[in-house]
């Protein structure tokens, strides 16, 4: 499974919300009512109380949010705003893991060929969270008070 701007939002305890609102929603055909957060399309939104929807979604073309199913629902719905150089690093991470994903062998020889992968002190694989921990330090809420 791909690594997803989400997932590293949840690595970093960090969503970046910008405003949120509280109430009854509908989605109907991937569009969101009431629309009082004025999503565009690329913006991001973090849907909490759904049955079927809940999580962090970008917003499509027309305002469609992907990956959500017809509901009405009690929640909130949190625009958030992350910065374009998280988003970056967030696309860099992706394509790192698409390429090394959970490869569970650490080295492997075949004649004269030979690869060694980097591993943690416990001797495991490094995964995308050991190998970008550094550049995803600045973006780190410390004590992270969402659950998304």
């Amino acid at each position: 499974m791909a690594v997803t701007v989400g997932d590293v939002m949840r690595e970093v305890r960090n969503c970046f919300p910008f405003a949120a609102r509280s109430g009854a929603w509908e989605i109907s055909g991937g569009v969101l009512s009431p629309d009082d957060l004025l999503l565009l399309e690329g913006d991001w939104v973090l849907i909490r109380g759904s049955r079927h929807s809940d999580g962090i979604r970008r917003v499509g073309e027309h305002g469609v949010i992907e990956g959500v199913r017809d509901e009405r629902f009690e929640g909130e719905v949190t625009l958030l705003r992350p910065p374009d150089a998280f988003l970056s690093l967030c696309a860099e991470i992706a394509d790192w893991d698409a390429r090394n994903g959970r490869d569970p062998v650490t080295a492997e020889r075949f004649g004269s060929y030979s690869r060694r992968r980097a591993v943690t002190r416990g001797g495991l694989p490094c995964d995308w969270t050991d190998v970008f921990r550094a550049r995803l330090i600045p973006y780190r809420k410390m004590f992270g008070k969402e659950t998304f």
